[in-house]
């Protein structure tokens, strides 16, 4: 980024991204946003993402996901999110970075629906996305849950954003992707991609060539069918 600036690129021009993990409480989460911006030498983000909500079931108060620092190890001992007060408490603490100027957009990623109920209940800034696994296939016990997921993300104006679109190149080699590629004329990446645009979804994806770039690029100009639509939604991996 500080590259790209120097070179000439407006700031606003460049969309920064970061995760922080569910903390705790909102000065805990608050200090991370500024760790973070410390690390990346910038002035404010584009948008901070609660990277999991810290447990599975918020009405449980069990935590089970609160070694989520094996994910970034400078996380360990920072604190984790044990209950919907927590998860709260670490929301609040990106609604201040907002109001501080720190990031332009707040979000989350990996909530599922009576998380994004429980953020709803107290939040005064809605979250922008709530990123999930999606990919043509999928059967983990996150992408089963998505529609519900999307339908509460909707009520709250939160945007669905796919990520892993190509489940690491397993909806690359679906049959049925591959098939319906064949009939485009287009690669099996850009039917996987398109099946989440057309949908209505957001997604992010990640690559190392040119050539891909352009593909994933021309994406919204493929237009698959209600039927393949269907036939893609019914695959499991």
């Amino acid at each position: 980024v500080r590259a790209a600036v120097a070179g000439g690129l407006p700031r606003k021009e460049i969309f920064v991204i970061t995760k922080i993990k569910c903390q705790g409480t909102t000065e805990g989460a608050l200090a991370l946003v500024r760790e973070d911006l410390k690390r990346l030498q910038l002035d404010y983000v584009d948008l901070v993402i609660i990277h999991g909500p810290g447990f599975v079931d918020p009405q449980s108060g069990g935590s089970r996901q609160c070694d989520g620092w094996r994910f970034n190890p400078d996380w360990k001992d920072k604190g984790c999110c044990k209950t919907v007060e927590d998860l709260q408490a670490t929301y609040r603490g990106l609604e201040l970075a907002v109001a501080q100027n720190l990031s332009r957009a707040i979000g989350v990623s990996n909530f599922q629906t009576k998380q994004l109920e429980a953020i709803a209940a107290n939040a005064t800034i809605p979250p922008a996305v709530n990123q999930m696994q999606m990919y043509v296939g999928c059967s983990t016990a996150w992408c089963m849950t998505n529609n519900a997921t999307i339908a509460t993300g909707k009520k709250h104006g939160t945007v669905f954003q796919a990520y892993s679109p190509l489940g690491g190149g397993k909806a690359m080699k679906n049959a049925a992707v591959v098939k319906i590629a064949a009939k485009h004329n287009a690669s099996t990446a850009q039917v996987a991609l398109a099946w989440i645009v057309q949908q209505g979804h957001a997604l992010v994806t990640s690559s190392n060539s040119g050539e891909y770039d352009k593909e994933d690029l021309a994406v919204p100009a493929l237009k698959l069918s209600d039927a393949e639509i269907s036939e893609l939604n019914a695959q499991r991996d």
